[in-house]
């Protein structure tokens, strides 16, 4: 394979990688501020989009050190007491932003939110921020897939910042 052929394999690879540009505006919650898309509103700790539907949700924060990366991701892949069995992990990986590892979690969890009572299972890509003296984690909900969106999210992931 030559040079240009390998620089082009690069570029393109780098160019999926990078964050999907849309127009956003901040939210912030519990000391976190996300630049997210126009269309979400945020509601309580749920983040909803345009029809009132659930898109993501500001969850548990603890102090940084208290639960490391790798740990975060072994007690998703445990589960936890008293939640339905149905709810399975998935997969699990680590994002990088300006020096920040950023560990996620994907499992496909019973959907809380179902209104009909039938049981329906949704994807839950559960991010862990560090952010100073606090680590965050947020919730993305999905009804296809842990990929589904993924590249928009991590733009999300990504503008994190401390708001206190």
């Amino acid at each position: 394979m030559g040079l240009l052929a390998l620089v082009s394999l690069a570029s393109a690879f780098i160019g999926a990688q990078a964050p999907v540009p849309a127009k956003t505006h901040q939210v912030s919650y519990q000391g976190v501020s996300l630049a997210v898309p126009l269309n979400w509103r945020r509601s309580g700790n749920e983040l909803l989009d345009q029809k009132g539907r659930e898109v993501a949700s500001f969850g548990l924060y603890y102090p940084t050190g208290e639960l490391t990366g790798p740990n975060f991701v072994s007690t998703y892949q445990r589960g936890f007491y008293g939640e339905p069995e149905r709810n399975q992990y998935v997969k699990s990986g680590q994002t990088h932003h300006d020096g920040q590892t950023t560990y996620w979690v994907c499992r496909k969890v019973v959907d809380e939110n179902d209104k009909d009572g039938s049981g329906s299972l949704r994807f839950e890509r559960t991010f862990q921020l560090n952010l100073g003296a606090e680590a965050h984690e947020l919730h993305f909900y999905s009804f296809s897939t842990c990929d589904d969106n993924f590249r928009n999210i991590l733009a999300v992931v990504a503008s994190a910042k401390t708001s206190r």
